[in-house]
């Protein structure tokens, strides 16, 4: 029967109905109205402690041409309608005006120096003493750590891991994540190959891996080789009749 009102209330949203119209034939919960940022704050920036701050992304993703949406969120349904939208002139007096600023021009900096260094090691004009003065100019230290595999994400996140297992050993690479949130210049010291006992599971696995990438390999080699060796001409004709013998 909840599945069911669920289903009604999804349909009348399609048809446009909106949410007082909803919120009365369902007897509902009295409608409230909030005014609030990307970041669930409002026009003086306290935090909205009334709404569930993970709606507030859904929230920003209605489309005004359809104002009213239905929310799932941790076993729950909520009915949200965007009554107008405006654009709030900040004042440069405010704290959260001043963090943005000065996040965007960390950023541009970040940007900038990361794509310097990209620069030298590209041309092969960074190495590892270049890395190791990079270091004591800019004050920070040089950690060492041990990557057990492409899957050991304790102490670097895995799509930054991922890009260092694309590069060999004595490199000075560049790396980070989506949003620049991290980067890091990392010199490569060491790669270690480690062998698999034949009666491992790991053994099996990665052998059956092997066997397929090589069997794909060939196979896409070896119809390469045909397109180029020879010109095929196709009877779509007589394919469809194949085609309609079978089903």
């Amino acid at each position: 029967m909840y599945f069911k009102k669920i289903d009604e209330i999804e349909d009348l949203i399609f048809q446009g109905r909106n949410l007082d119209f909803i919120s009365k034939k369902y007897k509902l919960e009295p409608i409230k109205l909030f005014t609030f940022n990307e970041h669930g704050k409002d026009k003086e920036l306290n935090l909205v402690e009334r709404f569930p701050q993970d709606l507030i992304k859904n929230i920003f993703e209605i489309n005004e041409s359809s104002p009213t949406i239905l929310i799932e969120s941790k076993d729950m349904y909520f009915i949200a309608e965007l009554s107008k939208t405006e654009k709030v002139k900040k004042k440069f007096s405010d704290q959260s005006v001043k963090d943005d600023i000065l996040k965007k021009l960390s950023n541009i900096k970040k940007r900038k120096i990361i794509a310097e260094l990209i620069a030298k090691i590209n041309s092969n004009n960074f190495h590892k003493n270049d890395f190791d003065k990079f270091s004591i100019n800019e004050g920070v230290n040089i950690k060492k750590i041990k990557l057990n595999s492409q899957k050991d994400d304790k102490i670097l996140k895995k799509e930054m891991i991922d890009q260092i297992y694309t590069h060999p050993e004595k490199k000075v690479i560049v790396i980070a994540d989506i949003g620049l949130s991290e980067s890091f210049l990392v010199y490569i010291d060491k790669i270690e190959n480690v062998t698999i006992k034949k009666n491992s599971e790991d053994f099996i696995k990665y052998m059956n891996l092997s066997k397929n990438k090589i069997t794909n390999s060939l196979f896409n080699t070896y119809d390469s080789y045909l397109k180029k060796k020879y010109e095929i001409n196709i009877n779509h004709q007589a394919l469809d009749g194949v085609k309609s013998y079978l089903q």
